[in-house]
């Protein structure tokens, strides 16, 4: 279950940025998605300042702890991690049938981000 959430948290959320931002736009935002998700989830984040802090709340690093908690059998925030990436997945839900509203908007009116 907690990969399933980390599949919908992660996966919802590139959806609906690649339908707001276009085309052209989208692999810039894969770049960013990803590193920013890599580095919160496999550095420890409370050596880091606390600028960085925002790393807690990005889904990779939820998913990442909570595979440690049921692998290894740590002090278990398993609710906290599930939490999270279940709010990730509500807001992405929420937020899908206005970028889908969007992109059909865009199309049909002709509005595009490059010049080809």
């Amino acid at each position: 279950m907690l990969n399933y959430w980390g599949m919908i948290a992660l996966g919802l959320a590139c959806e609906n940025v690649a339908m707001i931002v276009g085309q052209p736009w989208t692999g810039l935002w894969l770049i960013f998605w990803v590193i920013t998700n890599v580095s919160t989830a496999f550095y420890d984040i409370d050596i880091e300042p606390r600028f960085y802090y925002w790393g807690y709340a990005w889904p990779l690093h939820n998913v990442v702890e909570g595979s440690r908690q049921i692998l290894f059998g740590l002090h278990s925030r398993i609710g906290l991690n599930f939490g999270i990436l279940v709010a990730w997945g509500a807001v992405s839900t929420v937020l899908f049938p206005f970028a889908c509203y969007w992109m059909r908007f865009k199309n049909n009116h002709g509005l595009h981000e490059y010049w080809a």
